[in-house]
């Protein structure tokens, strides 16, 4: 079966320097290459005021599809995602043109790629142009333009929010069989990253029983750098048991002031580790040394760096501990039932009271913002 291992990085100066400076990169390759999309559909696609330019093999004749390169405006433009790169030859490929009786290829012809395609083939030659292209991995650059791709068809297909210009990137993943592992202890162990090098981690597991080791994530958080892997362990997922074979069962009710109330009587408790006077005085101070800061200086980068390791830290207790309270929940009875919460529908905004003469009543916003913020620290989701 597969499974997700997290494991703490250990690298040194210079694979740190490297990896912010890959990091910086793909954030500006992969804005680079949305805002070429974006300029090419609105002129492609969209009333605009100036004149609309389109290159050599962007129409067809609706009835043969075949495309020319010098026609008149009754034909229709084939190029939906308008990427044109300055080398024309990048925008075509080989295509195999089957049988449709047989399904056997007849033979090849050359067809306009799409706009994956063509960043692809223009990424390769920025790798043999900059320097800081060079350095990053190939697949890793290829991977940024894939999830590009992912974010449109989740935007086309699935309906979700349009692809955003990011100001912060603070991950990139290497393909399957690309990153080895090397020295394993019982405390750390040895990775290999191409392109950075042997990068040692913690290690909490035990990797000898990895059969193949798939994608690999390398993530940043409150400066603290990360691995994710997705390896093939030996073994099965347990099947679920049917509700009659199940000889106990336990409610929980999920609370504030108890995190969960269990059907045999017995309470787990709620730790605020967010919420209680000490760390919530310490972030309101984090907070507001930020906002005193300059915005662009060194202070406000060393300001924000310390609001992220609390952040980081709070975290890393409330999951803990949720999941010891998990793991007693599920030692208590062979079958557990919850109760279906709408946790976006619990913490919206309280609704204004209008008094009828261009007022308004009180409506308890502020006691409504702290049970927001206390219903978002537990985790009940």
């Amino acid at each position: 079966m597969q499974i997700r291992w997290n494991f703490k990085m250990l690298p040194n100066q210079s694979q740190e320097a490297t990896l912010e400076d890959w990091l910086v990169t793909l954030r500006k390759h992969r804005n680079y290459a949305l805002r070429e999309r974006i300029d090419g559909f609105q002129a492609n696609n969209q009333g605009v005021e100036g004149q609309v330019h389109y290159a050599f093999g962007a129409y067809c004749f609706r009835d043969s599809r075949i495309e020319y390169g010098s026609c008149c405006p009754l034909t229709c433009p084939v190029v939906k995602h308008g990427v044109v790169p300055q080398d024309f030859k990048l925008a075509f490929k080989n295509s195999k043109i089957k049988d449709k009786k047989t399904g056997e290829v007849v033979g090849t012809a050359f067809k306009w790629d799409s706009a994956s395609g063509i960043q692809m083939k223009v990424t390769t030659q920025l790798r043999n142009s900059r320097s800081n292209f060079s350095i990053i991995d190939s697949d890793v650059l290829q991977g940024n333009i894939t999830k590009l791709d992912t974010a449109f068809a989740n935007f086309w297909k699935n309906n979700r929010g349009f692809p955003q210009f990011k100001t912060r990137l603070d991950s990139f993943e290497y393909k399957p069989g690309q990153v080895k592992l090397r020295h394993i202890r019982n405390s750390y162990a040895t990775a290999y990253l191409p392109g950075i090098g042997f990068v040692k981690f913690h290690n909490s597991r035990d990797l000898s029983i990895i059969l193949d080791l798939r994608t690999c994530t390398i993530k940043r958080d409150a400066g603290n750098w990360y691995i994710s892997m997705l390896v093939e362990i030996p073994g099965i997922l347990p099947e679920l048991n049917a509700l009659d074979l199940c000889k106990s069962v336990v409610g929980i009710d999920m609370g504030i002031t108890k995190l969960v109330a269990l059907s045999d009587g017995s309470f787990l408790e709620n730790k605020r580790f967010a919420t209680n006077k000490r760390t919530a005085r310490r972030l309101a101070m984090r907070q507001r040394a930020i906002a005193r800061k300059q915005k662009g200086s060194k202070n406000r980068t060393s300001a924000i760096k310390k609001l992220a390791k609390q952040q980081h830290k709070i975290a890393q207790q409330r999951d803990g501990h949720n999941w010891q309270v998990a793991s007693t929940i599920v030692k208590t009875a062979d079958a557990v039932a919850r109760e279906d919460l709408k946790i976006k529908n619990m913490v919206k905004r309280a609704k204004p009271k209008h008094d009828g003469k261009g007022g308004y009543r009180r409506n308890g916003a502020s006691q409504k913002t702290g049970l927001n913020k206390v219903i978002q620290q537990c985790w009940l989701g």
